[in-house]
């Protein structure tokens, strides 16, 4: 019943189950993706009945070029801001990785849990929205074959896919439906299949991207000592100089547990750093500051005074630049050099990286398991970097839930003044601070 067997390499930055994006069908019957699950490091070709929200949010997201793979988390994450479900799809080009956050229907939640939960392919195909397709198209170009056969390519030795209806795979008891003659390609660690249409349905490959961020995937670690909160969130809690201090289990975050809100800082440390920081130990109230490391060289004694005064400090890069477009050996360096200074300076490692404009590739996630290092996105954006005056930024604060809520700030005059407003603002709302560690 195994169709493909993924690489030590391809599996590296993936957990246990994901969904691979091959098409997506439209017929007058219904809408569905067409794919491969896959599942410990075996892919397994399915066709998923979808809704129509989540088609037409796939449908202006997907777009296939030459060597280009979308890949669908089955994990959810709940905002509770938006009140919404969210789900992440990932598109992989070489070493580079751009992903997008598309809002979950109830529908496909429902079906997503499902295969959370699947542990082998019988399991698989018992799920009611799946059956065995046809034919399961090739990501880079569409080459009509026999609907009844599709050729596998692998490890230079030909074979033939024979599909039979999963109707009569389940009266017959038979489990193995896929048998493999004839036809390969070595060029990738998956195997590609031969694209067809389906039944006179159309094949749509069409869409650009819409958003940049990183996917965000369930992290379990090992014994961790934790309070959950709100909406099966983990994280480990101390209570020290009147902060409340969270260290996130995940690898990757980006919001905190219902009950907590967190303040955090980008771009400093700048000549406002002092004064953000008085205003945070008067109002009794702990941050997170991601500082850049030309910023600490300019700045080395305004990182001490943050952390003296037991605010967190993380790595924001060291130049700010957009860090999947360069060579990996700089990738590699902004990285390094940024944490080999605020470790000196703040005498503690640093364990937390917000990558600039939340842009991250396989080279920079690898670097960033190398340092023992999680990665801190967020929720919450005044976009205080473009916002006319205090009143505007008030106002954000007025309409949005805190209550979750990772805010990304930024150290400049306009917050020095709106900063006293917006903590008594956020007091209302019955919240604990929380310091990331």
């Amino acid at each position: 019943m195994k169709t493909e067997q993924l690489s030590i390499e391809e599996n590296k930055f993936f957990f246990e189950k994901l969904l691979e994006i091959r098409a997506l069908s439209n017929s007058s019957f219904s809408l569905s993706i067409i794919g491969c699950i896959i599942f410990q490091q075996d892919c397994y070709p399915i066709e998923l009945s979808i809704d129509e929200q989540t088609y037409t949010q796939l449908n202006e997201v997907v777009k296939f070029q030459q060597n280009c793979r979308y890949r669908l988390s089955l994990y959810s994450r709940w905002d509770p801001f938006r009140q919404q479900h969210f789900i992440t799809i990932t598109k992989i080009m070489g070493e580079k990785r751009e992903s997008n956050y598309l809002r979950c229907s109830p529908e496909f939640h429902d079906i997503l849990y499902k295969l959370q939960g699947i542990q082998n392919i019988q399991q698989i195909v018992s799920i009611n929205e799946i059956k065995i397709p046809e034919n399961v198209p090739q990501e880079t170009k569409d080459v009509p074959v026999n609907n009844n056969i599709s050729k596998v390519k692998r490890n230079g030795t030909s074979h033939i896919m024979v599909s039979k209806s999963l109707q009569i795979l389940m009266q017959a008891g038979v489990l193995a439906i896929f048998f493999f003659i004839h036809s390969v390609n070595a060029s990738d660690g998956l195997h590609y299949f031969n694209s067809s249409s389906v039944s006179g349905e159309e094949i749509i490959s069409t869409a650009e991207r819409v958003s940049v961020d990183y996917e965000l995937e369930e992290y379990q670690p090992e014994n961790p000592k934790t309070d959950v909160v709100g909406d099966n969130k983990a994280s480990t809690r101390e209570k020290k100089n009147d902060f409340v201090y969270l260290e996130m289990e995940k690898r990757f975050e980006y919001c905190v547990p219902e009950g907590y809100v967190a303040l955090t800082f980008d771009d400093g440390p700048s000549k406002y750093t002092r004064d953000i920081v008085d205003i945070l130990v008067e109002q009794g109230v702990g941050a997170t500051f991601f500082f850049l490391g030309k910023n600490s060289a300019m700045y080395p004694e305004n990182v001490k005074y943050a952390v003296s005064n037991g605010m967190s400090v993380g790595n924001h890069s060291w130049s700010h630049s957009n860090l999947t477009s360069l060579l990996p050996v700089d990738k590699i360096k902004e990285i390094v050099e940024t944490n080999t200074l605020l470790s000196s300076l703040t005498e503690v490692p640093i364990t937390l990286f917000r990558p600039p404009y939340g842009l991250l590739d396989d080279i920079l996630l690898e670097e960033i398991a190398n340092q023992q290092m999680k990665v801190m996105m967020w929720n919450r954006d005044p976009k205080d970097w473009k916002l006319n005056g205090k009143d505007n930024m008030i106002q954000y604060f007025l309409e949005s839930e805190p209550s979750g809520g990772v805010y990304v700030l930024h150290e400049n005059s306009l917050m020095v003044q709106s900063l006293p407003d917006i903590i008594e603002i956020l007091k209302q709302s019955n919240l604990e601070f929380a310091v990331l560690k």
